[in-house]
């Protein structure tokens, strides 16, 4: 078993809001490219077991057919899935009504067709042989597979960039993804989490430096700094979204 786990590469952060959050609600199939959470579990268990299938073909000495069959049916039913899941803090977020073996499975492999689909083949397999930990060398194609979300290359879109930890917690701010403020408030509204603000500004009022703070009944559960208030407020939203376990729980 690996001692620490790469880091949790990095998907399209509107597939986590989307796809991934428990209060996510099923949409109209064509109303994103990439449908929803169900389509991306479809494509990941096909990437998953191609990505392994490749790992195990390319370990030296050369295994035989069978022995790579029964290698990726180790990883894919031998419990390493369950337990990968549950050494990633910001992965098993998303586990939803049952911490169950199946669920964590079905997790990954969403959390695999997300990543297919926003980085690649290439950077899927990256990942997948990073956590098999064999050393092994895969040989791949030019990478053409990534998807063009926006229809413009140069404009790649906000990405969700967890780190791998083995210890409970909200990700540290220079790594958790900003969430939208409109975000915050619906998720409150949804599960009546009392939301109050408190603002003050330091400076010269044709200048002020604002600083905000939300509050989840009562308590300060995030903070914004900014010399716009409503970006003050933004920032102070994201962060209490991470550090209050009400907004990310499953509701009862």
């Amino acid at each position: 078993m690996l001692t620490e786990l790469p880091r949790l590469p990095e998907v399209d952060l509107e597939i986590i809001l989307e796809a991934f959050h428990a209060t996510a609600q099923s949409t109209d199939l064509n109303q994103r490219q990439w449908g929803d959470k169900a389509r991306l579990q479809e494509i990941g268990v096909q990437v998953l077991h191609m990505a392994l299938t490749a790992h195990y073909f390319s370990v030296k000495p050369n295994l035989s057919a069978t022995e790579i069959q029964s290698k990726v049916s180790e990883v894919r039913h031998g419990g390493r899935i369950h337990e990968w899941v549950g050494r990633y803090d910001n992965l098993i977020r998303f586990v939803m009504d049952k911490d169950s073996p199946a669920e964590r499975g079905q997790l990954f492999e969403a959390y695999v067709g997300a990543l297919w689909y926003s980085k690649g083949m290439k950077a899927t397999q990256k990942w997948i042989s990073d956590l098999l930990g064999d050393n092994v060398y895969v040989k791949d194609e030019p990478d053409d597979t990534a998807q063009d979300v926006t229809g413009d290359s140069s404009q790649s879109p906000p990405q969700y960039s967890p780190t791998a930890t083995t210890t409970s917690g909200p990700p540290h701010p220079s790594v958790a993804p900003a969430i939208p403020l409109a975000h915050v408030n619906e998720l409150a509204a949804q599960r009546k989490i009392n939301m109050t603000w408190e603002a003050s500004f330091s400076g010269p009022p044709h200048m002020p430096i604002w600083t905000v703070r939300c509050l989840v009944n009562g308590q300060s559960y995030g903070e914004g700094t900014n010399a716009n208030k409503k970006k003050a407020q933004a920032e102070a939203a994201s962060n209490a979204y991470w550090n209050c376990p009400a907004f990310r729980s499953v509701p009862n």
